[in-house]
């Protein structure tokens, strides 16, 4: 089993690389008979190696409805596998301000690495308070 796994990694191998990463993402929460908009901007740290992207990082979130507007914000990281489709799984867990309390969401992503440093992608996941999230994101990778 250690021998397929090292024989997979190198045949799969690309140099190492970390660098800064910038991103901003619009969608939609769900749930509960409410309908809020969303909007993130994150920077984080994106650590390459055998197609694998890991990134830790931070996020701003504002999120608006027809009778609440919030802010927040949170930590947590993503993990995606391919150099040109890259699935993965996110996470992030923070507070709104203002009364609005702790929040965590997971779920899953799909992006785009057609051209060097520009990741575009579509996410889905779950909030845990009862909410569901869609949306687009894009960021850039130095």
């Amino acid at each position: 089993m250690k021998a397929l796994l090292a024989a997979l990694l190198l045949g799969f191998a690309t140099p190492a690389h970390a660098g800064l990463s910038l991103a901003g993402d619009v969608g939609q929460t769900f749930g509960g008979g409410v309908q809020n908009y969303d909007l993130g901007a994150r920077i984080g740290w994106t650590i390459d190696f055998a197609k694998m992207h890991l990134t830790p990082e931070a996020a701003l979130r504002v999120t608006v409805g027809s009778d609440t507007a919030l802010a927040g914000g949170f930590f947590g990281g993503r993990l995606t596998y391919g150099n040109v489709v890259a699935p993965g799984i996110y996470v992030l867990t923070g507070s709104w301000m203002y009364g609005g309390g702790a929040s965590t969401v997971m779920g899953g992503v799909l992006d785009l690495r057609i051209i060097p440093l520009i990741v575009l992608g579509v996410h889905g996941g779950y909030e845990l308070q009862g909410y569901s999230v869609v949306g687009v994101h894009a960021g850039i990778e130095f």
